[in-house]
């Protein structure tokens, strides 16, 4: 039975934006060249990836 009462906090998270990037462990260096071939990515298009944080896939994509 959920609890009626509940309600969210929207200050749960102020503030924490800022270490997520400082301390999340980084994706293996091998990430993007799997991405890059499960979807079949050739450099001549473009690609938007959609999602949370701070881009650590896009990052290594580029690089």
């Amino acid at each position: 039975m959920a609890d009626s009462t509940w309600q969210w906090d929207e200050t749960l998270y102020a503030g924490s934006a800022r270490h997520y990037s400082i301390g999340r462990w980084p994706y293996p260096p091998a990430i993007a060249e799997a991405v890059g071939t499960a979807l079949d990515l050739d450099g001549t298009g473009r690609l938007l990836d959609v999602g949370c944080g701070p881009g650590f896939v896009d990052a290594a994509a580029r690089a």
